[in-house]
């Protein structure tokens, strides 16, 4: 299944219910405000320590003492970020840290439309 991620950093927890759904077969598409997501900062923190990767704040924080590693955070997720979006929204693939390349893939809209045409089922978060 594709899931399509258009909210902002306001909705976290929709973020989470996305990722708790998401199987191994299944990819996440950030567009619209969900770009922001990609982009390293205290809110997005939850995402990035899902993934594995440090957002200059101390994952650690993002998860509660005790809690269970999430299962998104042991499978080689690739995160797709539709680059007009964050263009217009003025976010830089070089403002990420180099570890995150290996999580977030820029993408434009002939790779968009390739990933629906993949997936036979999409979600889309509004």
């Amino acid at each position: 299944m594709l899931h399509i991620f258009t909210l902002g950093l306001d909705a976290g927890s929709q973020l989470e219910h996305c990722l708790a759904l998401m199987g191994s077969k299944d990819a996440l598409l950030l567009i619209e405000d969900g770009v922001y997501w990609s982009h390293p900062s205290e809110a997005s923190g939850r995402l990035w320590a899902a993934l594995g990767l440090a957002n200059d704040l101390d994952p650690q924080c993002y998860q509660a003492p005790g809690e269970p590693t999430p299962a998104f955070a042991t499978e080689p997720h690739q995160v797709m970020v539709l680059k007009a979006d964050c263009t217009a929204r003025g976010i830089a693939d070089a403002s990420l840290p180099g570890d995150a390349g290996r999580c977030f893939q820029l993408i434009d809209f002939d790779r968009f439309v390739e990933l629906t045409e993949h997936h036979i089922q999409s979600m889309t978060w509004y």
